[in-house]
Order: C-alpha cells, then sequence, then structure tokens
C-alpha cells in the first residue's frame, strides 16, 4: 500500500520529487526541504524559478531570479554557473551531464 505524508511549508512549492529516493521539496522563496532529514533545508536561491531533476535521479537541478544554477544532493548545494541579470526560467537535464537552461533578461 501507498504512504501519503502531508508536509507543510510557508511558500509555494514549485517541484515536488524524489531525489536518491528521498522526498525532496523546492519552494519559490529558493528553498530545498528534505523533510525526512527534519533539519535538511537548503536556501539556494533568491526567488526560486525551475527545477529539474537530473536522469539518474540524484540531484536537483534549479534556477533561479538570482542567476545562478544549483546542483542539490541530500547532503548539499552547490553552484554549477551564474550569469548575472539573467534569470534562470526553464531547464532540462538530458544524458552525460548535460544540461540544457533558457534565460530571461
Amino acid at each position: 500500500m501507498p504512504t501519503v505524508a502531508p508536509y507543510d511549508f510557508d511558500s509555494h512549492v514549485e517541484w515536488a520529487g524524489f531525489i536518491a529516493d528521498e522526498p525532496v521539496f523546492a519552494t519559490v522563496e529558493g528553498a530545498v526541504h528534505f523533510p525526512t532529514r527534519k533539519a535538511d533545508v537548503f536556501s539556494i536561491h533568491d526567488g526560486l524559478l525551475s527545477a529539474v531533476p537530473t536522469l539518474k535521479g540524484d540531484v536537483l537541478l534549479s534556477g533561479g531570479e538570482d542567476g545562478r544554477v544549483v546542483a542539490t544532493t541530500p547532503s548539499r548545494g552547490q553552484q554549477i554557473y551564474h550569469q548575472t541579470r539573467k534569470w534562470k526560467e526553464k531547464q532540462a537535464a538530458g544524458p552525460k551531464s548535460a544540461h540544457a537552461k533558457a534565460n530571461r533578461p
């Protein structure tokens, strides 16, 4: 039988899914929550616009109003790209760690 677990957040959830077999929620305020780890919340953006898991499902790639692209795992968030004054609005994850992003000026 499937497990259903309710979680409450203070802002709108932009993306929900699983990373490395753990539930993950990315909110528009720029936080990535791993609620089964209780204390694991990563503040990764000043305004999250997009999020997409890698094809392996082990990393969440996110883009924000701050012009950053961040790779988040259950243990940490790490900036992998930055471009000032460009919103990272849409993203796609591809094979062999390929990553595509669309900017909005």
